[in-house]
């Protein structure tokens, strides 16, 4: 239950991140929602503090390990996907989830079959650390 629980707390961080940088990067900031954005920044601190607490709860340091690289895997289609779906809402009508950036100034740029890769990869590698 405790890897489940930080499995889905870091997916939350990783949307929370998403949504951050999306509005940060729309060039529009406070002015993105007519909400307050620090909501997002206040959940997305929330969710590290939970993320690390539950951690220390993991039985010992392979399992940990584990856990870390499955979620390394797993982060982009999380985070690339709820940053795409933000922009879509403030200022980009064309993108959506599943969108994929064609003027990205990112040193690596992840279409979203690739992302989708990268989590069932990562989805394999959790399912193999519960079982090892």
């Amino acid at each position: 239950m405790i890897k489940i629980t930080f499995f889905l707390l870091f997916f939350i961080w990783s949307s929370l991140i998403g949504a951050t940088d999306a509005i940060l990067y729309s060039k529009t900031a406070s002015d993105a929602f007519k909400w307050n954005e620090h909501i997002v920044f206040t959940f997305q601190r929330m969710s590290v503090a939970l993320l690390v607490l539950t951690g220390f709860f993991l039985e010992d340091l392979t399992q940990l390990i584990g856990v870390f690289i499955s979620c390394v895997f797993c982060f982009s289609w999380f985070h690339n996907g709820v940053y795409y779906e933000t922009r879509r809402r403030i200022d980009v009508p064309s993108y959506n989830f599943f969108s994929s950036s064609s003027t990205s100034t990112s040193v690596i740029e992840l279409s979203f079959i690739r992302r989708t890769a990268l989590l069932i990869i990562g989805i394999l590698i959790a399912i193999l650390s519960w079982v090892i």
